[in-house]
């Protein structure tokens, strides 16, 4: 027999700035690591176990793994996945920069 999979939501937290509509020129609310652990523990109280930070090459003002790492540090229970573009940057290049967040 199959064994019964969950399906299973996650969240996504901005990186960029945060706003009621995507794609504005000028973001309602900037971003900053008080505003993503905010993100993070609201997530948390609402049972979402993992959280989405994009990995961007463009109009990203925080970069994506410092950033977890920070928040990570904050929070209790939820866990940071770092979207990675594939193609923009190179294996090796990518596979140190996750080693030395630690």
């Amino acid at each position: 027999m199959f064994a019964k999979q969950k399906l299973e939501f996650n969240w996504c937290a901005p990186v960029s700035g945060d706003g009621f509509y995507l794609g504005l020129p000028v973001w309602e609310r900037p971003p900053s690591l008080e505003y993503t652990v905010e993100i993070f523990k609201t997530a948390e109280r609402f049972g979402f176990r993992q959280i989405l930070i994009g990995m961007g090459f463009n109009h990203h003002v925080m970069e994506a793994w410092t950033l977890a790492t920070a928040v990570l540090a904050l929070t209790i229970n939820a866990g940071a996945m770092v979207a990675v573009r594939p193609g923009f940057y190179s294996a090796p290049i990518l596979a140190k920069m996750v080693v030395t967040q630690g």
